[in-house]
């Protein structure tokens, strides 16, 4: 290849391989790296925290490292600017010598516009503020612009723009993208956790023989003995409701109404699912006044409520401070009994305990005894639900289901029941902690999370695992989060520059002959220091700078030197060796 093709095509080379390169390069890291998109396959584990794509690629690749590769181009964009000159200076060329043979005067550069065109053929950014203050604030008449400075300073500008152009778009990419956390979840096609619960395989036994319609079997919770109630596998609720066991936790969930939701302790944060259980809920109103509750005198505080089967007195004193009835219908006029199976069931309770100054007092519906406490009447009713909840990163997200059967209800109010009282002392410990409530709604919505707490614990021991109905497991990554618009805004301005390149290397290879690299050698500092020092070797027909030099043919004896004229100024002269 030729001399004066090679330079075409090292230029050539020097613009566009790297920007294609480092286009190629970053797309590779976006694309060969990018996270698969989350597949909620369950509309009811979606998690709303999971970050869209819509706008944006996430890479598992670190966020310095794109931005440092993306930062490439932009570094050498504005280097390559002389480059994308040298291919041009072949139209220059081409340019000067037709209107040369043409005989076109008024197109034929000046000699001070020949000086900013030979100094923007290498690349000097300056000569651009020289044409401007040549364009705009020349003194006098200033003679026709060449139509070859004119085109050299379009292509200088617009090599220069677009390089600035890539470093906005570098700039862009380098503060939008981050570094952040990546939610992806995987389908489980078949789940194997046992996360829900049902009722035990000796509660379904207990029920075959007969299908107890109307409730006339002692619910499958407690056995009932000559001495009394016994409860079904004590150990297992205490631990449940005193949350130390390892195979049932209760949670209590607020979505609307609060739940308390007997799950499993092993879930995990790493798992979504959705799974069955039962769900309490339970609403009591303070009904003090309505029952007449009064402090008669010394250690009586008696009540009589006309509207349901409740009276008595809560009076000071071991045993004597607690009533607790439960009935065998919404009316509430009758007692439940051991078979009693109702869904919802409903309850009342009149307590006194010990203290004063609580927050409540005064008021309507709270009394306080002659010798001092904090007695109050509560109505109330408990439902249980054949619930389906999903937990979505480790909470409860959705719960739906519609109320059990009675003999559901049974299972979870016979425990509680005040012939077996079993879940007294958590109950008096819940109206304690209730006690300190500043509002009247805030110390019945208490009382009734605690029952329901207290209910789904003491049911725990008929209650067996189940399988998950749906899975997904969770992976949060650390990735880096690539915006679009400024990724593919840096691509298309590289791949434009590299474009840019492409055609000026095409034009030039088509115009280009002996007389045109003759010219375009001689458009430059190197070519006008030949025609001031090298005389013998004007007009000699050369394809690279060098040639234009005794140099280049092993001569050198003379040398450039700078001697004082008879003006008083100072002038380039040759120095030869005597």
């Amino acid at each position: 290849m030729s001399g004066k093709y090679t330079d075409i095509c090292f230029a050539f080379s020097v613009i566009t391989i790297p920007m294609v390169l480092f286009s190629i390069i970053l797309l590779y890291l976006v694309f060969g790296h990018r996270v698969a998109e989350s597949e909620f396959r369950y509309p009811e584990l979606r998690d709303p925290t999971a970050q869209a794509s819509s706008g944006a690629y996430f890479v598992e690749v670190s966020a310095p490292t794109l931005v440092f590769i993306a930062s490439w181009s932009s570094t050498l964009a504005l280097s390559l600017v002389s480059v994308v000159i040298t291919l041009y200076s072949y139209s220059v060329a081409l340019g000067i010598v037709k209107r040369s043979e043409g005989s076109d005067y008024a197109g034929l550069p000046t000699p001070y516009q020949l000086g900013i065109l030979v100094r923007l053929m290498n690349g000097s950014l300056g000569a651009l503020w020289s044409w401007a203050k040549y364009t705009f604030g020349w003194r006098g008449k200033r003679p026709k612009v060449s139509p070859e400075l004119k085109w050299t300073v379009t292509v200088m500008v617009s090599a220069v723009s677009l390089s600035l152009l890539i470093s906005l778009a570098d700039t862009w990419l380098h503060v939008t993208t981050k570094t952040v956390q990546y939610l992806q979840v995987s389908p489980v096609s078949t789940p194997d956790r046992t996360f829900g619960r049902g009722l035990s395989a000796r509660c379904m036994d207990w029920y075959r023989p007969i299908p107890n319609p109307q409730g006339d079997i002692t619910p499958c919770s407690i056995s009932v003995a000559a001495s009394g109630a016994l409860l079904a596998n004590p150990s297992k609720i205490f631990e449940t409701i005193n949350n130390r066991s390892s195979d049932n936790r209760i949670a209590m969930v607020t979505i609307g109404p609060t739940y308390a939701l007997l799950v499993d302790p092993s879930a995990s944060r790493d798992l979504d699912f959705t799974a069955s259980t039962f769900a309490v809920r339970t609403q009591c109103e303070l009904i003090s006044k309505k029952c007449n509750l009064n402090a008669a005198y010394g250690a009586s505080t008696p009540f009589n409520c006309p509207d349901i089967n409740f009276k008595g007195d809560v009076s000071a004193g071991i045993g004597a401070d607690w009533r607790v009835n439960f009935f065998n219908s919404s009316e509430a006029k009758y007692n439940a009994t051991w078979s009693t199976s109702i869904n919802p069931f409903y309850w009342a309770l009149a307590s006194n305990i010990e203290g004063s100054n609580y927050p409540l007092s005064p008021n309507p519906d709270v009394v306080t005894p002659v010798h001092g406490g904090f007695a109050t009447v509560l109505f109330c009713n408990t439902t249980i639900y054949d619930a389906t909840y999903s937990q979505v990163n480790g909470s409860v997200a959705r719960i739906v289901g519609p109320p059990s059967n009675g003999t559901i209800g049974g299972i979870f109010s016979a425990p509680l029941n005040q012939d077996s009282g079993y879940g007294t002392p958590h109950l008096q410990a819940g109206v304690r902690f209730a006690a300190v409530s500043k509002t009247p709604r805030e110390f019945e919505t208490t009382v009734a999370d605690v029952f329901s707490q207290t209910a789904a614990g003491f049911a725990s021991a008929s209650l067996d695992p189940r399988l998950n109905h749906q899975e997904q497991l969770r992976h949060n990554l650390l990735i880096a989060r690539v915006p679009k618009a400024p990724l593919f805004t840096l691509v298309v301005l590289n791949l434009i520059y590299a474009l840019m390149g492409i055609i000026l290397a095409i034009v030039a290879l088509g115009i280009t002959n002996e007389s045109v690299k003759d010219v375009q050698a001689r458009l430059s500092v190197q070519g006008l220091v030949a025609e001031r020092f090298e005389q013998n070797r004007l007009g000699i027909p050369v394809e690279k700078i060098e040639e234009l030099f005794e140099e280049w043919d092993g001569g050198g004896s003379v040398r450039a030197s700078i001697q004082r004229n008879h003006y008083g100024g100072w002038q380039f002269n040759k120095s030869e060796k005597m």
